[in-house]
């Protein structure tokens, strides 16, 4: 492997990094965002009835969200971890 290509390699692992801390984020967000939603169902009946069922939505939607986006880390991860075991050989 010559150094041009060597460092296109390195270039798009750096990339990926970049990509897997912006998955973290969103995994972040969605969390917190279904932290919201469980006190919409927990204290959102003393006001209207609608308000835990749209709760409940809310966070089936994100727990669904943090399933897709952690298995886009562990796959992210393992594709980083191979082109740097490729680079390496």
């Amino acid at each position: 492997m010559d150094g041009r290509e060597k460092q296109v390699y390195v270039n798009e692992i750096k990339y990926q990094i970049k990509m897997l801390n912006n998955l973290k984020g969103w995994l972040r967000n969605l969390m917190v965002i279904s932290s919201v939603a469980l006190l919409l169902i927990l204290f959102g009946g003393q006001y209207s009835v609608f308000i835990p069922a749209a709760g409940a939505v809310v966070m089936a939607v994100s727990i669904i969200g943090c399933i897709a986006v952690g298995l886009g880390l562990k796959n992210g991860r393992a594709n980083v971890n191979k082109l740097i075991n490729y680079i390496e050989k």
